[in-house]
This record gives structure tokens, C-alpha cells and sequence, in this order.
């Protein structure tokens, strides 16, 4: 449980709920699924735990914490939806009871994984050998389903390793998997029926995802190879980003000094190179993608974030 106590004073428990927000910021081995279930069961047990203070007060602290959640991790889209649904329920509703039933009644529509697994296993089961890059948390469970017979080759995803993590997942399930260095998947990939990832966000520019996925998706496109995207809709992001770069050190801890190192983290696959997103709706088309992102309104609050961010539809690295 993320708090011990039960009975916890107002302020403190907002403290202790903003302080579980800003430690996501710090989250790099989890998937956006996972981070995401984190953000949801600490904003679950806030509302749940909050008897005192005014209708203003509450809004005020729900802002706050919609504000720190949608920064901790601008590539997680997923974040940003979360944030963004609690404050227009916020904002709509009247009451501080009818805030926190309009909540409780959202967040179970985030629960949407054995939706999306329905979908996937029922396109992916005839294949027998599957690429897939980094590690997903919804492609795990997707490859799970599948069950033994199926072949997975499994990249390590430098520079953290997160596919070690995968491929020693997907072997306990019984799966037959091949792991190999990052550049060496372009030699394997002709013998994939398909390349299938997830997405920490899907913007209106494509599929941010770990670093490598572009060039993975780029080259199965032109060898004629399906690229799929397991993603939930919550993932959609209304607007484009900088792919940041993270600590250096991750890559070579002690360089010399005359040598510069960069450590990207993500790239954008165009949605162009990606033939179907598997979804709690279904298996969609790219297009789709972009209608659903079209629709999507941001609260308020949010808006001074987006002013924050480069709008000349360039991706920035």
C-alpha cells in the first residue's frame, strides 16, 4: 500500500500523495501502463482519504497534483489524459462528493488491458515468431496470452537493458526467446511474421517510444513486415513534444572528456509506418488514431503546460 496509516490528517495526506507524484518523474524501467497504475492508485487513495477542507480547497489540491502528474513524464500521454480527466470532473461537478464519485466511476475505464488483449491475441495468435523492442508491460501480457509455440526475439534496449527483463519474462511463460544487442535486430527481422510494441504516448506526429523503435518500424515497413502499436486511447496526445535526453552516464559512466554523450531515450515513429493500433476499442487504423486525437480537450489548468512546449510540428532532439 502506498500509505501505512490509516488515519491520516488532510494536509498530510496531500503532501504524502504530491510526493508520490514527483517520485514518478524518477520511474525509468517501468512501462507507462505501470507508472500510470501507480498515478491512479495514489490519486484513488487521495480521494478516498480526504474527509475535510472546502469545495475550493479540494480543487485547488487536485490542480496542484493534475499540474505535477502531467510534468513528471511529458512522453507518458497517458499522464497527461489522467490529469486532464480529473480536472474537467473537477471542474463540472458541485460538490466534493459528486468530484469524488464522478472519479471513481473514470478510473475504472483506465482498467482496459483485457480489452485490449482480446483484440491482439485474436490478430497475432496464427504467428509463430514476433519481434518486439524495450519493454511493455502490455506486450508482455499479450505475448503471455499467446502461450508456447510462439518464438519471440527480444532486444536488449540499451541503455538501461529493460528487454533482459522482458525476454526473462516472456521465458518463464514458456515462450521460445532469442534476445540480441539493439543493431542486430535488423539482421533477424525477416524472420518475423511481425514487429509489435507499445507507446508511452501517440501524438498527432506518431508513436513516441523507446529510442530504436523508428528505425525497427521503418525497416519492417520497407521488408513488408506488419508493424503493430499495443496501446490504450488514454496514451493519445493532443500536442508534440521535444524528446528530452536523460543522464549521460547510463551510457558511459566515465568518458573522456573531449567526448560528448548524448542518451536519448525515445523516438517517433511516424504513424505512417505503423500498420494497426491494437486497442481497448478494437484494432484500429492510423487515421482513426488521428480522429481520436482531434477530439481530445484540455482542461484549463493543463493549458499553460502546452504553452510550454515547441508548436512548430518539429520533433526536437
Amino acid at each position: 500500500m502506498l500509505y501505512a496509516l490509516n488515519a491520516i490528517s488532510h494536509s498530510m495526506l496531500y503532501d504524502q500523495t504530491l510526493k508520490t507524484i514527483k517520485a514518478l518523474s524518477k520511474e525509468k524501467l517501468s512501462g507507462a501502463t505501470e507508472i500510470e497504475a501507480k498515478a491512479l492508485e495514489a490519486f484513488t487513495y487521495f480521494i478516498g482519504h480526504t474527509h475535510d477542507g472546502s469545495l475550493a480547497s479540494f480543487r485547488d489540491k487536485l490542480t496542484t497534483l493534475c499540474i505535477q502528474l502531467a510534468q513528471a513524464q511529458p512522453s507518458m500521454a497517458s499522464l497527461f489524459n489522467l490529469s486532464n480527466d480529473i480536472l474537467h470532473i473537477s471542474n463540472a461537478e458541485e460538490s466534493i462528493k459528486e468530484i469524488k464519485e464522478s472519479l471513481t466511476t473514470c478510473f475504472t475505464h483506465y482498467d482496459c488491458t483485457d480489452s485490449i488483449l482480446r483484440y491482439a491475441v485474436e490478430l497475432l495468435s496464427e504467428n509463430s515468431c514476433i519481434v518486439t523492442h524495450s519493454r511493455s508491460s502490455i506486450v508482455l501480457q499479450i505475448l503471455t496470452k499467446i502461450g508456447q509455440g510462439l518464438h519471440v526475439i527480444c532486444t536488449e534496449s540499451r541503455p538501461l537493458n529493460e528487454g533482459r527483463r522482458l525476454a526473462s519474462e516472456l521465458a518463464s511463460s514458456g515462450a521460445t526467446v532469442t534476445l540480441v544487442v539493439d543493431t542486430a535486430i535488423f539482421s533477424l527481422l525477416q524472420k518475423a511474421e511481425c514487429v509489435l510494441f507499445g507507446a508511452d504516448a501517440v501524438t498527432p506526429l506518431g508513436v513516441v517510444n523507446k529510442i530504436g523503435t523508428m528505425g525497427i518500424a521503418n525497416v519492417a515497413t520497407e521488408q513488408g513486415i506488419p508493424v503493430y502499436a499495443a496501446t490504450s486511447l488514454h496514451k493519445l496526445c493532443p500536442y508534440s513534444f521535444p524528446i528530452s535526453l536523460r543522464d549521460h552516464h547510463e551510457v558511459w559512466e566515465n568518458p573522456p572528456g573531449d567526448i560528448e554523450v548524448k542518451n536519448f531515450y525515445f523516438d517517433i515513429t511516424p504513424l505512417s509506418h505503423i500498420d494497426k493500433f491494437l486497442t481497448e476499442k478494437g484494432v484500429l487504423d492510423p487515421s482513426n488514431i488521428t480522429e481520436n486525437i482531434q477530439s481530445i480537450q484540455v482542461a484549463p489548468q493543463l493549458l499553460s503546460i502546452l504553452t510550454q512546449i515547441p508548436r512548430d510540428d518539429r520533433v526536437i532532439i
